[in-house]
């Protein structure tokens, strides 16, 4: 039992380093992506702007707050394109 114990702590802490490794790797990927998105809405292409919020939902998926985040940019852009199928979309999240 005690051993258990020993192992399962040792497997947290591998399994946080593991995910805090991959936050390293996958956070400036991420940023990266929702920078291009605020640059292409505010160029105004629309389109080009969701694509790369749906990049970095990919990058982000692992990562419950990365992921979370993109998911409200989504939604954000669905109301400022008055887009009723990404919101409803959006919402059904929450």
């Amino acid at each position: 039992m005690r051993l258990h114990r020993v192992l399962l702590h040792d497997d947290n802490e591998h399994a946080r380093f593991i995910m805090k490794s991959y936050y390293n790797r996958i956070k400036p990927h991420w940023d990266f992506e929702v920078a291009s998105a605020a640059r292409a809405q505010s160029d105004g292409d629309p389109h080009l702007a969701f694509l790369h919020l749906e990049r970095a939902h990919i990058l982000g998926q692992k990562l419950t707050w990365l992921h979370t985040q993109t998911h409200i940019l989504m939604l954000r852009w669905g109301l400022r394109q008055l887009c009723s199928r990404e919101v409803a979309g959006q919402l059904s999240r929450y």
